[in-house]
């Protein structure tokens, strides 16, 4: 099994633990911003570039040697675990200090670091409390592997809703299919709890440009973010989606649908033929809907 292979292992075992927030790949449109409202575009206020460049630099990291040198040392000795999923994961809870982060980032420069620990390292950002979204979203610009940006990307769907706007923008438009997904999921959380947040409208924006994505999950989480989102533009995008060669695409699109055009969701899914769909999970979304 490759790195690639392993990363990803760790990024699904990662979602089913982020389920619970609402946005993940299993949840339906949540209650608060259901089919039962009418749909309203995302607010048109402009994407703010919240990446820090200086931020990367090793004068923090110096400066806190100079008030915390064992600390530091500690840090630096440290040692990833192998988990049940074949990936590495730095578990120690030091890492979730604020003053861990300029080490972090100290490390993810590092190019002597192996690949694996640096996208370890790169999620417990996560559960770092410093301020560390600047630099994650100025490194993730700058960093040429896929399982570090995708770590980065996941990272940062847990930060500030303008924060995660920016990161799910940037992410969507990653050669990678395994960042631009992790960039779904982010854009999910900040449409269905922060639809006014700063760069939303970029971001529905973004999301319609990915709906004909090569990749079947990237395609089924644009269309959730897009039911999040609840903007009429998306209509003809999420329309496409419902005669979609995989079905978890077609089942994401008509959930999107039933929020962004309710009175119409029933109409389209016929004439897309949803009621005969060959996958039985749809033809039961379509009898659910057709019964409401």
């Amino acid at each position: 099994m490759n790195l690639s292979s392993l990363f990803h292992c760790l990024t699904l075992s990662f979602t089913v633990a982020l389920a619970a927030t609402g946005c993940g790949e299993a949840t339906p449109l949540s209650a608060e911003r259901s089919a039962d409202l009418p749909a309203r575009p995302p607010a048109a206020t402009p994407l703010a570039d919240l990446s820090d460049p200086s931020a990367l630099g090793d004068e923090d990291l110096e400066a806190l040697r100079q008030r915390r040198g064992d600390f530091v040392a500690a840090l630096l000795t440290y040692r990833p675990v192998i988990g049940r999923d074949r990936a590495a994961h730095f578990t120690q809870p030091t890492w979730s200090e604020p003053d861990a982060a300029p080490v972090i980032f100290h490390l993810l420069r590092d190019a002597s670091v192996p690949e694996a620990e640096r996208a370890a390292l790169a999620q417990r950002l996560r559960t770092n409390k410093g301020d560390w979204t600047g630099a994650a979203l100025a490194l993730f610009q700058r960093e040429s592997s896929e399982q570090v940006r995708a770590a980065l990307i996941a990272s940062l769907a847990h930060a500030e809703a303008p924060a995660i706007a920016q990161a799910s923008v940037l992410g969507l438009a990653d050669p990678s299919p395994m960042v631009r997904d992790w960039a779904t999921f982010g854009a999910s959380r900040v449409l269905a709890n922060h639809p006014d947040a700063p760069g939303a409208a970029t971001l529905v924006d973004a999301l319609i440009a990915c709906a004909d994505d090569d990749d079947d999950q990237v395609r089924a989480g644009t269309f959730r973010a897009l039911g999040f989102a609840q903007d009429p533009k998306a209509l003809d995008s999420l329309v496409a989606g419902l005669r979609d060669r995989h079905a978890s695409v077609r089942l994401s699109a008509l959930t999107a649908i039933r929020a962004v055009a309710p009175t119409k969701a029933v109409t389209l899914a016929e004439a897309a033929g949803l009621a005969d769909d060959e996958d039985a999970r749809v033809v039961r979304a379509f009898e659910r809907l057709d019964r409401e």
